[in-house]
């Protein structure tokens, strides 16, 4: 049973997930605005912070903190903790656009708000 409350997109990209001392690169698979799933056969850990840095364009990055809580055979599932005001603006208008329920973001944007700094 899919327990997920938030609108989930396909969103393809690199992703850069910092932690303590070492990098993990993995391929973002889907995202949402309370998480995304990375793919990758590195261990990420559980008990930390992540710093994760997506890459969606040659140019263009967003930036968050998340916690990492799932994992499967092809990656792990990160929750999101916070970002700046830009990334979210953009991991906001990727989902809005590729979704059919806009009104549904925009309540889901106030459901994160908190997160946001």
């Amino acid at each position: 049973m899919d327990t997920r409350r938030c609108t989930r997109v396909n969103f393809s990209a690199v992703a850069t997930i910092h932690c303590k001392d070492q990098s993990i690169v993995g391929n973002l698979d889907n995202v949402s605005l309370k998480g995304l799933f990375i793919k990758t056969t590195q261990d990420i850990p559980f008990d930390q912070t992540l710093d994760v840095t997506v890459h969606y364009d040659s140019d263009a990055s967003f930036n968050l903190r998340a916690s990492a809580v799932r994992r499967t055979e092809s990656g792990f599932g990160l929750k999101i903790l916070g970002m700046d005001v830009q990334s979210f603006v953009l991991l906001r208008n990727e989902i809005a656009d590729q979704c059919n329920d806009l009104d549904g973001v925009m309540r889901e944007t106030l459901q994160v708000v908190s997160y946001i700094n």
